[in-house]
């Protein structure tokens, strides 16, 4: 029996069909529309019902749908965003990934079709768990952790009662002992009353009550989420004498479909503010000095960094912009298929349907008002965001006379996957935010091989 839903951005039909051959599917197995996609189905050991993710309570919830039709039936409720079902081997209860309790982390949760006997597996610590898998005997649970201070590494935990504990570590036992004060979550309101929740990073040798240069680094998607979990570039940016924070503006996973919804229509709008505020709370509880703040964020984290150096220009000293775009027009007419429908539903409809939503949207009109120096980066073949709008920013700068350095990457798609590219961003990147916002503490570039700039190589 094959599973072939029929997709489209906001609803989903799932048909059973014996085989693949055209012809051979029965009627949808739902009896009425649903309001959001149909994901992550997995079928019980009898064959009897289907576990899928749905959006209908406004949160990814996990439902059962019978095989032979008809409405699904809600197993899980609350306010979390539950994924990832897996069925034990008798099909008594299945595992899966949640927020609740903590929407920055994720850690399993047991619980049987009938949606009682809920509770949580023991967790190794405080992070982001997932990809569990049963042992043969239905006794304890493989799965992935990983946390602040520990890369992804395979964990086991016993079903009923018990400890968790680590079978393979990738990170060396005492990292924890390095230095580093541990991250933690954060919150703040944005100019609306909407509460942002962020990640901050205090740096090496953190001494309270002294003002550090600090970096905003701001995740893509924008359907993205920064966790409790491994995030190596900002340990590296603490590492060298920075507050990092890490926001969820709206937009962001992990707080439900309302939250992440709000910039539908919006792209430029109430997400700008949501970061702009995040420098002002760093400010606010003297992390920050003022004069020595930076961004940076690639995909539509790059693009973020656009719209806040050319709408809140008084904020920032160094921006790091990477593969972002910065015209939804130019962007939606030249990237893949996939990308081109599903931004085209976040904006509302097409540049026709909608043209003040995509000129709100376009940053290229408001470079002259730029006043940080921008390390703009880019993938050569990059097939989501195409490099045309790197392109374009780069001349819109060179017309206003703004500072900038612009280096592309050849074989690189979205982002860089060869080793020494990404190395070299690092180093570029590093180099760049020490020239600008110049840290005192923390470690320091000091090899001749890594990227030293000076007044003549800034454009």
């Amino acid at each position: 029996m094959v599973l072939l839903p029929k997709r489209c951005w906001r609803s989903s039909t799932i048909r059973r069909c014996p085989s693949i051959r055209a012809g051979l599917c029965s009627a949808p197995t739902s009896a009425a529309p649903l309001r959001w996609s149909i994901r992550h189905p997995e079928w019980s050991p009898d064959g009897k019902s289907l576990a899928v993710i749905l959006q209908d309570s406004r949160w990814n919830k996990i439902y059962l749908i019978s095989a032979n039709g008809g409405e699904p039936r809600a197993v899980t409720t609350g306010e979390s965003e539950d994924e990832d079902p897996v069925f034990s081997k008798d099909g008594r209860y299945f595992a899966f990934v949640s927020n609740r309790e903590h929407p920055e982390e994720r850690h399993i949760w047991i619980v049987s079709p009938d949606g009682r006997h809920l509770h949580p597996l023991a967790s190794v610590s405080s992070g982001v768990e997932g990809e569990p898998i049963w042992s043969p005997d239905g006794r304890q649970l493989y799965l992935l952790h990983d946390s602040s201070f520990e890369s992804s590494s395979l964990a086991v935990a016993p079903v009923e009662g018990g400890t968790a504990h680590l079978l393979l570590r990738t990170q060396p036992a005492n990292f924890a002992d390095t230095g580093l004060p541990q991250p933690g979550v954060v919150h703040y309101k944005s100019p609306d009353g909407l509460e942002i929740a962020a990640i901050l990073y205090k740096p090496l040798n953190y001494i309270a009550g002294k003002k550090y240069p600090s970096v905003l680094w701001i995740h893509g998607g924008p359907e993205g989420q920064d966790t409790l979990g491994w995030d190596p570039w900002a340990l590296y940016l603490a590492q060298h004498g920075y507050v990092v924070l890490t926001p969820n503006y709206r937009g962001s996973i992990g707080y439900g479909e309302k939250f992440r919804n709000l910039n539908v229509e919006d792209s430029g709008g109430g997400e700008v503010e949501d970061v702009a505020q995040g420098a002002q709370y760093l400010i606010s509880q003297g992390l920050a000095d003022p004069e020595r703040i930076g961004i940076g964020g690639g995909s539509h984290g790059g693009t973020m960094v656009a719209y806040e150096v050319t709408k809140k220009p008084d904020i920032w000293h160094a921006a790091i912009e990477l593969y972002g775009v910065v015209d939804r027009d130019s962007y939606i007419r030249r990237t893949n298929r996939p990308a081109a429908i599903r931004w085209i539903a976040k904006m509302g409809g097409t540049p026709d349907q909608k043209p003040e939503v995509y000129r709100r949207a376009n940053i290229l009109r408001d470079v002259p008002k730029i006043a940080a120096p921008l390390l703009i980066m880019q993938g050569q073949n990059d097939p989501q965001v195409p490099p045309y709008e790197s392109q374009q920013f780069v001349e819109a700068l060179q017309k206003a006379k703004k500072p900038y350095l612009y280096f592309t990457f050849p074989n690189e798609l979205h982002g860089f996957s060869e080793r020494e590219h990404h190395l070299e961003t690092w180093r570029r990147e590093v180099a760049f935010l020490n020239y600008y916002l110049k840290p005192e503490y923390g470690l320091s570039i000091t090899s001749i091989q890594d990227i030293v700039l000076d007044e003549s190589s800034v454009k």
